[in-house]
């Protein structure tokens, strides 16, 4: 059984994750203690439920990691099991609870890299808009790699809190961005005796959107394969399947129970009624002062707008439907975009 189990993780990109690894040891440690001793009646029946609970636990691990896997790369095939069931849905505005990320462990570090550096963390951030929405939160510091076979992989175990930012202020189009870094700390910087502070190196990174194209929250284990260089928040917003022997990053985002997703928008049909700017910037029904300030802010560039135009102009949004080339000006107008916010974002 257990060497079949090995077999899997190596061909599947030799992702030994940490599920798996858990439900290993959990199992050889049963069976070892059954092998040592000869027990009575009660304690025997004891030890066969914790064998049967150790395999259940290592076929869950494995049947998880096929999932994650079959999620990753396009691949022909997929794990048989029960159907999915409907789940109940609740609005993300009704969580009051911070995002909550578990770093599991990371997979296939290249030689170079493990011969290099000595210690490795992982970052997480939130962005929106390519800008970072609050300060990232870090992984504690890790210097063991294991793995029976290459001694390439990390087991961070470790859960982080996004705090001061509930999910329900989290906006539609938020990224999840993590950075694996690495320092070396066996020599110092600037020759010997220098007091010059070690500088973490960025390995790689991933992204992906909070919230998948059903506008629900992504829940449950993910196995991402890095992007090599520094983070892009604007960049790519899935994994890097098309380079081989990539790093690979295994992480967990709470599973709720139920669906939480993003409020659709709301379109009050009042102001589908109100008068248009038209083209040339005219409209009878539009007071002769509006009219003008709404074609001086427009005529301005999107950098010179001061905090007056903006109110101005996002007080009078619902005027400019047939006028595309003011998006960008209005959104730029948008108040903080946090769940009351992007309510009325949206329908613009």
């Amino acid at each position: 059984m257990l060497q079949s189990v090995k077999a899997i993780t190596c061909l599947l990109l030799g992702a030994e994750t940490l599920e798996v690894r858990t439900a290993v040891k959990q199992l050889g440690d049963t069976l070892r203690i059954v092998n040592d001793k000869v027990y009575d009646e009660t304690k025997f029946i004891q030890l066969m439920d914790d064998f049967q609970n150790a395999m259940e636990n290592l076929c869950n691990g494995v049947r998880n990691l096929i999932t994650m896997y079959c999620a990753t790369f396009h691949v022909t095939f997929s794990p048989s099991g029960a159907p999915a069931r409907c789940r109940e849905i609740k609005e993300v505005t009704q969580s009051l609870e911070n995002i909550l990320v578990h770093i599991g462990s990371v997979h296939r570090i290249p030689a170079h890299i493990r011969h290099r550096f000595d210690h490795f963390k992982v970052i997480v951030s939130l962005y929106y808009a390519g800008k970072k929405v609050i300060e990232h939160t870090d992984t504690d510091v890790y210097s063991t790699l294991e793995n029976p076979l290459t001694g390439d992989t990390i087991y961070f175990d470790q859960w982080l809190e996004l705090t001061d930012f509930p999910m329900c202020l989290v906006p539609l189009e938020t990224r999840v961005v993590f950075t694996l870094c690495s320092m070396n700390t066996s020599q110092p910087v600037g020759g010997s005796g220098s007091n010059v502070p070690h500088k973490w190196n960025n390995i790689g990174w991933v992204a992906f959107m909070l919230f998948d194209f059903k506008r629900n929250v992504t829940q449950g284990g993910k196995l991402l394969s890095l992007w090599q260089g520094v983070a892009n928040p604007l960049g790519a917003t899935c994994s890097n399947i098309f380079q081989p022997n990539t790093t690979l990053l295994q992480v967990n985002l709470t599973d709720f129970g139920f669906d939480l997703r993003f409020p659709a928008a709301l379109i009050d049909s009042a102001q589908l009624h109100r008068p248009q700017l038209g083209g040339g910037g005219t409209n009878p029904h539009i007071p002769d002062g509006d009219l003008k300030e709404l074609n001086d802010i427009l005529s301005k560039e999107d950098e010179t707008l001061n905090s007056e135009n903006k109110e101005f102009l996002w007080s009078r949004r619902s005027m400019l439907r047939n006028t595309p080339e003011a998006l960008p000006k209005v959104l730029l107008s948008a108040p903080q975009l946090n769940y009351t916010g992007t309510g009325v974002v949206h329908p613009v």
